[in-house]
């Protein structure tokens, strides 16, 4: 603070003046310069904070990015392992499902092939008598000269010594079999046997039939028995030829001579 004094002369005072402004002059300087340098400072840290920041979430962001990929990648691999189960599972099961089907064929086919050998076995024992539905037939009774029958004739006995010379001729030169096969209406049968029907396709309700060929001998017995055919498999075909056997026909007699005669029925069983 200047004090004004009256003896002070106006030049003095001029020189007091420039003395004080010198002296506040580096005071005001200085204070300029430290709040450029604070300015400075503080943008100076803005810049890094603002750096700083944008480095941090570009980082978050690179690190969400790499996250989500690796959750993509697991998440296809858990995806292609199920779908990995998943086949073999449905494989399994069809494995499983072809053996359980190949089992049941097995066990079907066992089972029937122990029915049937039952039923062969059962056949050899059977006495029940369930009457079958055959063929029509009547059985005659046979005429009481059997050599009159060789001989072909219907006839009553003729005791003459050339017919009986005549029957035993034909009987030691018969003529050859025929190959072609007549239905057994076409014969005249002296004898009848029944088939017996097996007890065992009779408790199961079976029926069937079974196409049976057989030869017709000079003497009017039968030889040769075959099976053509017969259904349900062979359930039947003990009992045919054990009826079929013991049948008896008249000779067949063709041009005077007494022959083999190939002969054919369809033998059908039925439980009424």
């Amino acid at each position: 603070m200047f004090l004004y004094s009256p003896g002070v002369t106006a030049s003095r005072r001029t020189k007091w003046s420039c003395s004080l402004e010198l002296l506040l002059s580096p005071r005001d300087s200085d204070t300029s310069s430290s709040e450029r340098d604070s300015s400075s400072n503080d943008l100076a840290a803005s810049t890094a904070a603002l750096a700083t920041a944008r480095d941090r979430r570009q980082q978050e962001i690179r690190d969400a990015a790499d996250k989500a990929a690796a959750d993509r990648i697991a998440a296809d691999q858990r995806a292609a392992e199920q779908l990995a189960a998943e086949q073999r599972a449905a494989d399994e099961r069809a494995a499983e499902q072809r053996a359980a089907a190949e089992q049941r064929a097995a066990d079907e086919r066992a089972a029937e092939l122990a029915a049937a050998e039952q039923v062969a076995q059962e056949e050899t024992t059977d006495q029940a008598v369930a009457e079958p539905v055959v063929e029509q037939p009547v059985a005659e009774e046979p005429e009481t000269n059997t050599s009159v029958a060789v001989a072909g004739s219907g006839d009553s006995v003729d005791t003459t010594q050339p017919m009986q010379a005549q029957a035993v001729q034909q009987q030691a030169a018969p003529a050859p079999v025929n190959p072609d096969p007549v239905a057994v209406s076409s014969l005249r049968r002296t004898k009848y046997v029944a088939p017996r029907y097996p007890r065992a396709a009779q408790r199961r309700e079976l029926s069937g039939w079974v196409d049976v060929l057989f030869t017709v001998d000079i003497d009017g017995s039968v030889t040769d028995i075959d099976i053509r055919d017969s259904n349900p498999g062979e359930t039947f075909v003990s009992a045919a030829i054990n009826a079929v056997e013991h049948w008896e026909f008249e000779p067949v007699i063709e041009n005077g001579v007494a022959i083999q005669k190939r002969a054919a029925v369809r033998m059908m069983f039925a439980i009424e």
